[in-house]
């Protein structure tokens, strides 16, 4: 074996790796090492003591889905020193729970890339939705238009900073709760009770 490879049958699937993904996610990121594999030297597999992956399982399932024997020295990296709790928790934090690792922010990928780039790395988007198709042949009707004064987006980076807010306004609110009006309404204009927090 040269010295500057390493064989992917050393290397050890995390069996408790609590993050997977799709078929279709590994396909695309396949395609993705394929074709920038530089960006493995800049992210590489990350393996404990024992040659366990604590970062990097689904790119090493990648590497083998692409027939890949051996690897550059340079796409692995050897954490040694991790404690037991480290471990656990680079685990976690290495494949960024949503709210962990921020948010993306979709003004600057609209404006810095075309959705054919943000789609070949492996985003993934809701398809357009064909209403002509989805509500043909529903009855017609007119519904008054009630949007209320104005509309605001709130984002909140903490659970914590979550429940100031819901004491602030003081409305009880839940993870599923999506839209609300403030003050609280009970009726809509054609009298109706209606549901202040919108879940779904």
């Amino acid at each position: 074996m040269e010295k500057n490879v390493i064989k992917l049958s050393t290397l050890k699937l995390n069996e408790r790796n609590p993050r997977k993904i799709s078929d279709r996610a590994m396909e695309k990121l396949c395609k993705s090492i394929k074709r920038d594999p530089k960006f493995m030297e800049m992210r590489p597999i990350i393996v404990d003591k024992n040659n366990v992956i604590v970062g990097g399982n689904q790119r090493y399932k990648a590497l083998v889905k692409l027939g890949r024997k051996e690897i550059p020295t340079s796409w692995v990296y050897t954490a040694k020193d991790l404690t037991s709790a480290q471990r656990k928790r680079f685990i976690l934090v290495d494949n960024a729970p949503e709210g962990m690792a921020g948010y993306w922010d979709f003004d600057i990928l609209q404006e810095d890339y075309k959705l054919l780039d943000l789609e070949n790395v492996g985003f993934e988007f809701p398809e357009k939705i064909d209403f002509e198709k989805e509500w043909g042949g529903m009855p017609e009707f007119e519904q008054e238009k009630f949007e209320g004064y104005k509309t605001l987006i709130v984002r909140f980076l903490t659970r914590e900073d979550y429940q100031k807010f819901t004491k602030l306004i003081s409305q009880k609110l839940t993870d599923k709760t999506k839209a609300i009006w403030y003050p609280e309404q009970d009726f809509d204009q054609t009298g109706r009770d209606i549901e202040y927090a919108i879940e779904s």
